[in-house]
């Protein structure tokens, strides 16, 4: 066999198919696989058997005949493997990383994307086999901070002999040792830069009771630091970082530069009509608008409708009232390079704003009006008085009081059937955040455009960018002047929101889009679809599911894009509605069966044992920020409770959070992917020191130096900025069941 002869075939084997059987040959490859025959083994192991079509009963193969293999083309999930198998994923420090810098929140998001949709591997960590990890669930825990973690803990302070209580002074003491000789001012800290950056692996040793439960868990506890801006003093909500993600660039997106807008050099304006700009059905539901009738197209879209409405507006406040809108008037279509002869195309233009108040049942009620035409001139500034009581009047925001109601015989139905009269079938209602302003009316309308969607947020939805800020960036004018003394003006507000479309007009639909650089996690992981062998829910081609389980209503906020929304009143519920994602409803109506690929959920009750933040007073609290703004944690905006807390209470509530983290993460199935990040350290100095910032601020304007209540220095500065850095200092864990 040395030599590479090829061998001759014989003229004896050689196989002559003739003119027809070359033909049927060629007929035969054309039949498509389904039909094309299939060899198997029979039952008992005897010769083979063939079916020509399907449905055909089987019978003898002869020698020699064309067969085509048919394999299943339903794929089998693949079984999942033995935990100390080479398949099964991990999650491990990187024996490779060279960290110069803590991890952020951002990076615990890029590590989800990694695994579930088309996020790059991370630096940080080793992710072995990673499309074997079926799920991940985030959990975020406010209240937890490095210190609790290092052997001169808050927890291990000296205990009082008499009364075995730790001693808050010891507890101070504490912190005060973990402050170098550099002094406050100088940010730097006993523990060295590299524990700053690297993970503390977890022992039992060295934990107190309370978190040794962990180190059964998870192997390291990492630094993970918050958005924000030491320089600035800013910290940005570590919730945000996590759900909203960078919106994926195509290569021409990479490789050209554009600045923001305004700074384009190359911009050229490209007109639209006002009835361009309405906003769609789609939007209108997203962003929490009762739906006018008209926008509807069956009966179960109505029915669907009445239960959204009763959600959106208590019923106590009356029903709601439809504009007398029969049929919907679409849009004058325009060619590709044809401009609008006006920018109104004939349509009657509104813009409304209203200032509220709040009533003894919690909710908003209106109190004031304003509402202009195309030009600007006033049609309409009323005050109202709500039938039911007042107990907060927002001042700060309406400049109402008490004494200006006194006088006031104007309703909400007088103000209604005002509304009703000068809306007609060809009437556009301009505002910002309209669906506040509706359902303080009571009122629906088909055609609105709102500037909170035409301007979206930086970073966003569910985030909205503030009226004040849109006038400063785009109209470059200042409004709102007298937010805390003689509150804003409805009317003044409305022509912001008619001068932003009028601009909106002029320049085009991409004109204040292009800043829009994210887009929510659960949307970037719903383009994704999982390999078939490793689906959780079995013949699907949605793409990736998620949930967000939280206090309140969390279908308001932070869960506007998930698939799925659990609102639960305490931790117990967090942890409930966790397992019920994962696991999902038998029926399939509100969680699908199977349940989900992405789970975030929060829990609260340690933050608030730590006096951190307070807890919610009602339901459905939703942040709409302006870029420069700070959103902490997610939280009530509220000043947080600085009082001292009973350090036993905060130990005994840590005990229950370790604990619900344990009953979380056995309640997982195998192959699931288990964060848990704290999102930031103890905030309060930071707020102090905000809110001393931002009266200096306000007092500095009118008033002499020597007259001002708060003196802010550079001290303070300095103050500020080293506060804002302790705030930012959180910790994070990982690990795959």
């Amino acid at each position: 066999m040395g030599n590479n002869k090829k061998r001759k075939r014989k003229s004896s084997e050689a196989v002559s198919l003739g003119v027809g059987g070359t033909l049927a040959a060629i007929e035969q490859s054309k039949v498509p696989a389904v039909a094309m025959t299939i060899s198997e083994e029979d039952s008992d192991g005897g010769s083979p058997v063939a079916y020509d079509m399907p449905g055909d009963g089987p019978k003898s193969l002869p020698e020699q005949e064309w067969t085509g293999v048919l394999s299943n083309p339903a794929k089998k999930r693949r079984k999942i493997p033995k935990k100390d198998s080479s398949k099964y994923p991990s999650i491990t420090r990187s024996s490779n990383s060279r960290l110069q810098w803590s991890i952020k929140v951002s990076d615990l998001r890029d590590l989800v994307l990694y695994i579930l949709g088309d996020g790059v591997s991370p630096q940080w960590v080793s992710v072995r086999q990673h499309v074997a990890i079926r799920r991940v669930v985030v959990l975020m825990v406010s209240g937890l901070e490095q210190e609790m973690f290092d052997k001169i803990s808050t927890l291990d302070a000296d205990v009082d002999s008499t009364n075995q209580k730790p001693c808050e002074a010891k507890l101070k003491e504490n912190k005060e040792l973990k402050t170098t000789k550099n002094g406050p001012l100088s940010g730097k800290t006993s523990i060295s830069d590299s524990d700053d950056i690297h993970p503390m692996e977890l022992s039992k040793d060295a934990l107190q009771d309370p978190l040794k439960p962990l180190a059964d868990i998870f192997p390291h506890v990492w630094p993970v630091l918050a958005p924000g801006d030491d320089r600035y003093s800013h910290m940005r909500s570590p919730i945000t970082a996590m759900l909203m993600s960078p919106l994926p660039k195509s290569k021409e997106e990479k490789s050209t530069r554009e600045k923001m807008d305004g700074g384009i050099p190359d911009w050229q304006d490209r007109p639209v009509s006002v009835s361009q700009l309405l906003a769609t059905v789609e939007q209108l539901r997203e962003n929490d608008f009762a739906i006018h009738p008209a926008l509807l197209d069956s009966e179960d879209e109505k029915r669907a409708e009445a239960v959204r409405r009763r959600a959106i507006r208590d019923p106590s406040y009356g029903e709601w009232i439809d504009s007398r809108v029969s049929s919907i008037k679409k849009p004058e279509a325009l060619g590709p390079e044809e401009l609008p002869k006006d920018a109104t195309a004939g349509r009657k233009i509104l813009a409304i704003d209203c200032e509220m108040c709040k009533t003894s049942i919690g909710e908003l009620a209106l109190t004031r009006i304003g509402v202009v035409n195309w030009d600007g001139d006033v049609v309409m500034d009323e005050l109202v008085k709500p039938d039911l009581p007042i107990v907060d009047y927002l001042t700060a925001y309406s400049g109402i009081d008490a004494e200006m109601l006194k006088p006031v015989q104007t309703r909400l139905t007088d103000i209604q059937s005002r509304l009703l009269d000068i809306c007609d079938d060809d009437t556009i209602i301009i505002g910002h955040s309209l669906n506040a302003d509706f359902a303080a009316i009571g009122i629906t309308h088909p055609y609105i455009i709102d500037t909170s969607i035409l301007y979206p947020h930086p970073r966003g939805p569910p985030l909205k960018s503030g009226l004040k800020w849109l006038t400063q960036k785009y109209l470059a004018r200042e409004i709102q002047k007298g937010h805390g003394s003689t509150g804003h003006s409805p009317v003044e507000d409305a022509r912001a929101c008619l001068d932003l479309v009028k601009q909106k007009c002029r320049k085009g639909l991409q004109w204040g889009t292009r800043e829009t650089t994210t887009e929510s996690i659960f949307k970037r992981i719903g383009r994704c679809i999982p390999p078939t062998k490793y689906a959780n829910r079995v013949f699907t081609d949605d793409g990736r599911l998620g949930a967000v389980v939280d206090w309140g209503r969390p279908e308001k906020g932070v869960g506007a894009a998930a698939r799925v929304c659990i609102g639960c009143e305490d931790d117990d519920g967090v942890v409930e509605g966790i397992k019920r994602a994962l696991s999902g409803d038998a029926d399939g109506q509100h969680v699908p069966a199977g349940g989900v690929d992405f789970v975030w959920g929060r829990l609260q009750e340690l933050g608030f044992a730590q006096g951190w933040y307070k807890p919610p007073e009602r339901e459905g609290v939703t942040d709409q920020l302006g870029p420069e703004e700070v959103d902490r944690n997610g939280n009530d905006r509220k000043e947080s409770d600085t009082q001292p807390h009973d350090p036993e209470h905060v130990s005994k509530i840590l005990t229950q959070t370790v604990r619900r983290i344990v009953k979380i993460y056995e309640s997982l199935p195998p192959c699931t992917a288990f964060m848990v990040y704290s999102g930031s350290s103890d905030p309060r100095e930071m707020s102090r020191l905000q809110g001393m910032h931002q009266q200096f601020k306000r007092e500095y304007q009118i008033k002499k130096w020597d007259e001002l209540s708060v003196q802010w220095t550079d001290v303070e500065e300095q103050q500020l900025r080293e506060a804002t850095k302790r705030a930012r200092r959180g910790l994070g864990m990982v690990v795959v069941k």
